[in-house]
């Protein structure tokens, strides 16, 4: 074989050697590694490969040619699309061998699709290259800056946006193009390739000079960057430079708001060149179309189509003349919103004033209120306006417009002035000449209109007859006025003052004062009446004037409603309960008398300024079973709260000072022996015991003070103690070993802890609220209702918060206790005490017989007593006992009348004997009179142990002696007598009596043997029913004469008291007399029904 043969004759002569004809192109299957090869392609590789191997030519030693120092531009010649290169991509030959930097033609032809875009950057690259040399180009040099003309560069501006127009501060913000044109013949690249333009990026146009262009009258302004710098340039063959950019400004817009709102405005643009002198640079406006507009519809502005170009030049003496270029924009303000907003509203303001011309002159408010209301509305709206526009010194049309609306306004409030003073001098002039009339006119054959007079007319008339001696007659004709209307007036039947339709009051105003009065001071006595008995009550009244008869019609609601509208002073509100021993009790002797033993206490002991020692300890109860809390609900429904249900009450033994340091609570249990338990959840320092019943008795309370209370208080010097006078707090014992640790013991007056108790009045009212607010949320979060477990843990939350510093304080300062004011007992309700002292002759009586029981009603049920201290306390002892003159035979009263006939009712002193039957004030007097004698009836002096503690220092020595010798002289009672005596007295009943005294006896008899206390609900009372207030050591001779039967003079018949048997006692009361007897034993009669009259025997026998 030829050792260099041809391209052609080595094919051939394969073929050949494979059989294959001559003419044949393909050539057949090869057998690579066991593998056949059918593809034309991969049959050329694996030829290309095998001759490759089989070369013998050494190029070990082979070295690249040198490249050329001086390369060939030709390729800059040629003129290439990036679609005309990729289109040379695709006709490569794949079947061709690898080139010298081994890329395939396979992979060229695949590729054109990604390849043309590099290489045709390439050759783009090499253009600028060719051009922007170092040697030949400078972008800090104009272009035509070596030449003696300067450079001229065309601008055009495309406004895309003007969305903001200020008046406030003169300026208006839009959105452009700015586009730039000029010619750099440094960049010309006619003679490098056929293109047109170039689209040049952002780095090249970097290198490339551009006009210093500014805007002079900018205030803020920037460069769009989202997403890339919004900047283009384009490069032209000829060396022109087109360029681009997208800017933001705010412009500076000077404005004539003399017309505003009626005004056009026009805004400049004014551009120059910052650095360069017209010698270098010449600004031109694009000669076609310098301004572009893209919108021209604006909120409060219409853009003009037609604006305003020219060429200017700014001179400097310094620096020289610069070229700029100047565009103004017309704006015209769209008017429709001010005439909405301002010129409409400001018309109908306007117009409204001038209603005031219709109304009547005598409708003075009226007309005032409408004049000052469109006069602030319209000050309002001109304010309004001007808000946006700025403080100018000229005049605008809008000040004017406001000012002309604000003195139509203002006009017709001085018209108004000025007719009402008018009208006053003619009404003068009528009631000095009764020459005009001002008659209604009648219609012939009509009917004449309801009232056609004014109430001035009337009250002319009234004066004319009254002070100028008309005639009615005179004086209806004169002045238009109805004669039986004026002579109403005139005769007093009607209030000259009056001028309402319909009937007037049913009572005069003198009545109606009476009634009223009545009713203010049963209310504050604690005894007020109900809609219905004030009713009844007037009814009653209007008979006495003989202004009804006892078979008409009583009186209604509806009069009662009128009435409430004639006095707007009273009311009708539900009244807080006070408890009839806490009436009695808080009166102004008792209280006087406990805060001269208080100041002589704190004195002596050096404690007036030391609040710090001055405690008060109390005993306060709660349960489970909570008041349910207000909760929001549907209009629809009524809701219900689910309870824990009735549980034992726990006793919690609460202290603080009068500084406002609280004693960790001290827990009284129901139950035989105390749990830990019983204490989960409790704050620490608590302490808790257990009794039989839940209540506090003499010997807890001993553990207290010893145990609990001493643990806190400091140790020198003396404390004092501020107790309530209930038995377990008085024991001769606890007050011995109070004497022993300089302890000083202060008692309140029996049934006034609602008033002077420190922690009823400002602490435990708080804390009852708060325990029942925290049960109210537990209760809802556990699975199952509350237990005992669970009071400890929720009590002390509500105790922490209720007995803070700031409740102490309050407290303390509220009962006159620190600081200590004694006129703190002007500022306590006191009134209800009134009630109860007679005021009849014997005042001084009445001062000395004040006995106090000290129970904190309010927090003890029962009859409390202990080992060392002896008497015998029962619910709703009376506190004060109060005398009267007289003795307490019905009979011996009616007939003396000498002893009861000065009676005090309110601030008055009435003479009961000289007051004149049925008349005004009799009626009322009456019944104060008759409910005071009942209630000031003097009972028969006791000799219990509180009328030696009650409000004293019983830690002092001649207290303390006085105690231990009552307890001598009065040692207990056996308790089983008690319950004997009262089985013996029993229960009575009669028609129209409440004279139940056995049950009273047997629940006094359970309580002494419970000898403990049992607290309430601070702050609430109850009204004890009177007949209950009795004592176990009462006898027939401590009865009442009035409450015994009048036949035999005993409370129980005799028959009763030998009986073995229960027996209740019938009672019937005398209508004559209004006395007592026993049925059956003592009369005739043995059973009185509903409406049966009945009379004693000695009624009987005065009647035959």
């Amino acid at each position: 074989m030829n050792s260099n043969p041809s391209t052609t004759n080595w094919w051939k002569t394969v073929k050949q050697i494979s059989g294959l004809k001559t003419n044949d192109a393909s050539v057949p299957p090869l057998m690579v590694n066991n593998n056949l090869i059918f593809d034309e392609i991969e049959k050329a590789n694996e030829f290309n490969r095998f001759f490759s191997s089989q070369s013998n030519i050494d190029d070990s030693s082979a070295m690249l040619p040198e490249e050329l120092k001086t390369i060939s531009d030709d390729i800059s010649y040629i003129e290439l699309t990036v679609t005309e290169v990729e289109d040379i991509l695709k006709i490569v030959n794949p079947t061709k061998a690898s080139g010298p930097d081994l890329i395939s033609p396979k992979l060229l032809k695949e590729a054109s699709s990604v390849l043309k875009y590099p290489l045709f950057t390439f050759r783009t690259q090499e253009v600028l290259k060719n051009l922007m040399n170092n040697t030949t180009y400078d972008a800090t040099i104009a272009p035509d800056f070596e030449k003696d003309h300067p450079t001229n560069v065309t601008i055009q501006i495309k406004l895309t946006n003007l969305h903001s127009v200020s008046e406030i501060s003169m300026d208006f913000s839009i959105d452009i193009f700015l586009r730039q044109k000029w010619v750099d013949e440094r960049l010309s690249f006619e003679h490098l390739t056929d293109d047109k333009s170039l689209e040049l990026d952002q780095k090249v146009m970097d290198k490339i000079w551009v006009p210093d262009t500014y805007f002079a009258n900018e205030k803020r302004g920037l460069f769009h960057h989202i997403t890339v710098p919004n900047k283009m340039m384009h490069l032209f063959r000829n060396g022109t430079v087109f360029y681009s950019l997208r800017v933001g400004l705010t412009l500076s817009c000077v404005m004539d708001l003399s017309k505003y709102p009626l005004d056009s405005q026009t805004c400049p643009i004014q551009i120059e060149s910052y650095g360069y002198t017209v010698d270098n640079v010449k600004f031109n406006w694009e000669p076609i179309e310098p301004i572009v507009f893209d919108e021209k519809e604006l909120a409060q502005f219409t853009l003009f189509d037609e604006y305003d170009i020219k060429s200017c030049f700014r001179r400097s003496n310094t620096t020289g003349e610069f070229a700029c270029l100047l565009a103004e924009l017309h704006l015209q303000r769209n008017r429709g919103y001010y005439i909405i907003q301002i010129f409409v509203p400001s018309i109908l303001i306007v117009t409204l004033s001038w209603v005031s011309f219709w109304l009547d002159i005598d409708a003075i408010p009226a007309r005032i209120s409408l004049g000052v209301l469109t006069v602030l509305t319209m000050t309002t709206q001109s304010a309004g306006a001007r808000e946006s526009l700025p403080k100018v010194s000229y005049v605008k049309a809008i000040d004017v417009w406001m000012s002309v609306c604000l003195i139509f306004v203002f006009a017709s409030l001085l018209e108004f002035a000025y007719v009402n003073v008018q009208a006053r001098r003619k009404n003068k002039e009528n009631n000095s000449t009764d020459k005009k009339h001002i008659n209604p006119v009648h219609q012939p054959g009509g009917k004449a209109k309801y009232r056609t007079y004014s109430p001035t007319s009337l009250i002319n008339a009234y004066t004319a007859v009254k002070e100028d001696n008309v005639s009615i007659r005179r004086a209806s004709i004169t002045y238009g006025v109805p004669f039986q209307t004026l002579r109403d007036r005139i005769t007093g039947i009607v209030d000259p003052e009056c001028c309402t339709m319909g009937n007037g009051p049913f009572f005069t105003l003198d009545e109606e004062s009476r009634l009223v009065s009545h009713l203010k001071e049963m209310a504050q006595l604690g005894y007020g009446y109900n809609r219905q008995e004030v009713v009844d009550i007037a009814t009653d009244y209007a008979v006495m004037l003989d202004k009804k008869s006892k078979n008409e019609k009583p009186l209604t609601l509806t009069w009662f409603y009128g009435m409430l509208g004639r006095w707007p002073d009273l009311k009708v509100v539900k009244p807080r309960a006070l408890e009839v021993a806490r009436a009695k009790a808080a009166n102004k002797e008792n209280i006087t008398k406990y805060f001269n033993e208080l100041e002589k206490a704190l004195i002596k002991y050096d404690l007036m300024d030391k609040p710090h020692l001055i405690y008060n300890v109390d005993e306060k109860g709660v349960t489970i079973n909570h008041n349910p809390s207000k909760v929001v609900s549907g209009v629809e429904t009524s809701p219900q709260e689910v309870t824990s249900g009735k549980g034992d009450t726990v006793t919690i033994l609460g202290c603080g000072n009068a500084i406002g340091n609280a004693l960790p609570p001290y827990f009284v249990f129901p139950g035989q022996r105390m749990n830990d338990q019983l204490l989960e959840g409790s704050t620490p320092g608590t302490v808790g015991t257990v009794s039989k019943s839940g209540w506090s008795n003499s010997d807890l309370f001993m553990d207290f003070l010893s145990n609990h209370f001493k643990k806190f208080v400091p140790g020198n010097g003396h404390v004092m103690l501020l107790l309530d006078g209930h038995k377990s707090h008085v024991a001769v014992s606890t007050i011995e070993w109070a004497r022993r640790h300089n302890i000083v013991i202060q008692l309140l007056p029996a049934h006034t802890s609602h008033l002077l108790q420190p922690l009823d009045v400002g602490c435990y009212g708080p804390l009852q609220n708060m325990y029942n607010s925290i049960c109210h949320r537990t209760i809802r979060t556990k699975q199952c209702a509350l237990t005992r477990y669970d009071v400890c843990s929720m009590a002390c939350k509500a105790y922490g918060n209720a007995l803070s510093v700031s409740n102490l304080q309050s407290a303390f300062r509220k009962t006159g206790i620190y600081p200590f004011t004694k006129d703190i007992i002007m500022e306590l309700p006191l009134t209800p005490s009134e009630a109860f002292v007679s005021d009849i002759v014997d005042n001084e009586e009445a001062l000395n017989s004040a006995v106090v029981e000290n129970v904190n009603d309010s927090e003890r049920e029962g009859v409390m007593s202990d080992e060392e201290n002896v008497g015998v306390v029962i619910e709703g002892e009376v506190g004060l006992e109060v005398g009267r003159s007289g003795v307490s035979d019905r009979d011996e009263v009616q007939n003396d009348k000498e002893n009861d006939s000065v009676v005090s009712v309110g601030d008055r002193m009435i003479d009961v004997a000289v007051q004149e039957k049925g008349s005004k004030s009799d009626f009322f007097v009456q019944k104060i009179v008759n409910m005071k004698r009942v209630k000031g009836e003097k009972k028969k002096k006791r000799n219990v142990l509180s009328r030696i503690i009650s409000g004293k220092t019983v830690t002092e020595d001649d207290v303390l002696e006085r105690m231990k010798e009552h307890v001598s002289k009065n040692p207990r009672k056996n308790v089983s007598e008690s319950v004997t005596e009262s089985g013996k007295k029993g229960q009575n009943g009669s028609v129209g009596s409440k004279r139940k005294r056995g049950p009273e006896k047997k629940q006094t008899a359970k309580s002494l043997k419970s000898g403990s206390q049992k607290p309430g609900t601070s702050g609430v009372s109850r009204c004890v029913n009177e007949w209950a207030i009795d004592s176990e050591s009462e006898s027939e001779s401590e009865i009442r004469e009035d409450e015994k039967c009048c036949v035999c003079k005993k409370f129980v018949p005799e028959q009763v008291r030998q009986s073995s048997s229960l027996i209740f006692t019938k009672w019937a009361q005398c209508e004559k007399c209004e006395r007592w007897v026993h049925l059956i034993y003592c009369t005739k009669v043995r059973v009185i029904r509903r409406g049966d009259s009945f009379m004693c025997v000695f009624c009987e026998e005065n009647v035959d």
